[in-house]
């Protein structure tokens, strides 16, 4: 799974964030055919020597893991199936005497925020807090006697939530009469190794058995096992079918279907290549009868 925690952290103090990196991504840097010997077009090279974040997949060209100086950040939007288009890869390289953990599947997970303020009077910051702990932790630091701060965010790996962009945020507690609390929102994008298709049983109310079909694949096509698939409300029965060592297809019959499951979600447990078993929220919606 890799969680990436973007640059969308707007801080809305009385100053605005020091260096902060401009967002882009592979969509805008590799909408174009790229043929040897060819100018890249400006959409590309206006980008050239600045500070940046972009989202991605990390791996190293000869698939090892580890603390490493160099990797390759892979357009996750190409299904890491075979091998990507040169304008879908950024070759990258660590400050030299620094390293980065590669761990299957993930990504960005942690994020500097820095804080000014331009208020003439001292302030002291008194302390953070994550709204809902569960997605992230924070620690902040005093860069220059109250003045500046930086506020480190780290997503927890095990981090699960129900959709694919998730919103949070910190608060920072300050001393300043003014502004008390400060807001600072985190936009989280996941994307997971383990993916299904079509993202959501979409059903119609009814006192009879239906069946829906899902696929579910490793995207890097890595070895997978379909565990179980549990239900909150007793009514599913299910059928995994595997199509390859990284695919199955599940054939699941529901008994009924009546907006009380509207809004719900499957469990879907599936065993990756490592042994651990993900768990995967399956999104169930149930579309409202109009009449007349």
């Amino acid at each position: 799974m890799k969680i990436a925690l973007h640059s969308l952290l707007a801080v809305f103090l009385l100053g605005s964030p020091v260096d902060d990196p401009e967002e882009i991504n592979f969509a805008e840097l590799s909408n174009f055919d790229y043929e040897e010997g060819k100018n890249l077009p400006k959409s590309v090279t206006k980008h050239h020597e600045k500070l940046v974040t972009v989202g991605g997949f990390m791996a190293t060209e000869d698939g090892t893991e580890g603390d490493v100086e160099y990797f390759i950040l892979v357009n996750d939007a190409c299904g890491c199936e075979g091998t990507p288009k040169l304008n879908e890869m950024i070759f990258c390289a660590m400050p030299e005497g620094k390293t980065v953990n590669i761990k299957p599947g993930t990504a960005t997970s942690s994020r500097d925020v820095y804080l000014r303020f331009d208020s003439p009077q001292l302030v002291n910051v008194t302390g953070i807090e994550t709204n809902g702990a569960a997605c992230c932790s924070a620690v902040l630091s005093e860069e220059t006697p109250s003045k500046n701060f930086k506020v480190a965010i780290t997503i927890r790996q095990d981090f699960m939530p129900m959709s694919a962009r998730t919103s949070a945020h910190i608060n920072v507690l300050t001393d300043l009469p003014t502004h008390p609390v400060i807001r600072v929102p985190i936009q989280i994008r996941v994307q997971r190794d383990i993916v299904f298709a079509p993202p959501q049983l979409n059903l119609m109310p009814s006192t009879a058995a239906s069946t829906q079909k899902l696929i579910v694949r490793e995207r890097r096509g890595r070895p997978i096992d379909i565990i179980d698939l549990k239900s909150p409300f007793g009514k599913i029965s299910y059928n995994a079918v595997k199509m390859s060592a990284s695919m199955y297809r599940l054939d699941i019959r529901l008994e009924s279907a009546d907006p009380s499951m509207n809004g719900k979600f499957l469990s879907l447990h599936v065993k990756d290549a490592s042994g651990k078993v993900q768990v995967l929220p399956v999104p169930i919606r149930v579309s409202a009868v109009i009449s007349g």
